[in-house]
């Protein structure tokens, strides 16, 4: 194999990381944030697709809302939105992709993990429940708490 290094952009191409913070521009729209991220793996989407993805989280015609405008949790949905453009990639690294969303959400983001498990793999970490229909390769629990008390 090659280095990662070596490897660099085509590297980066290959998987997809939303982190515990959205990493969105608060200064800019639903929509160029969208926009940019996609575009950072040549996905161009139009608006109507891009607002056929939010409404799933209800987020109805929020692509020219300013991201700084919106609730913790629409940030959120905004941020996973880029989910259901990314499914082709061999890998998912999501960092709490739970917090701050309604049950609702949290079961549409549970359904996309579960799809993504087709064409690759899914690293996630989370603090809450999440219910998958699929087999884990590895499944790491921690609970510190328990260990603390011994």
């Amino acid at each position: 194999g090659q280095s990662i290094r070596e490897l660099k952009e085509d590297y980066f191409k290959e998987i997809l990381y939303i982190g515990h913070k959205d990493s969105l521009e608060l200064t800019l729209s639903v929509f160029d944030n969208l926009s940019f991220f996609l575009s950072l793996n040549d996905t161009r989407v139009v608006r109507q697709k891009l607002n056929e993805k939010l409404e799933i989280f209800g987020l109805e015609n929020a692509l020219d809302r300013i991201v700084g405008e919106l609730s913790v949790g629409q940030r959120r949905k905004v941020a996973l939105t880029r989910l259901f453009f990314e499914r082709g990639k061999p890998l998912w690294f999501l960092d709490e992709p739970l917090t701050a969303l309604d049950k609702e959400s949290a079961q549409t983001v549970a359904l996309l993990i579960q799809g993504q498990t087709k064409f690759g793999a899914v690293v996630y970490t989370t603090h809450q429940d999440i219910t998958l229909d699929i087999e884990p390769t590895n499944n790491l629990t921690l609970d510190i708490a328990k260990e603390m008390t011994k």
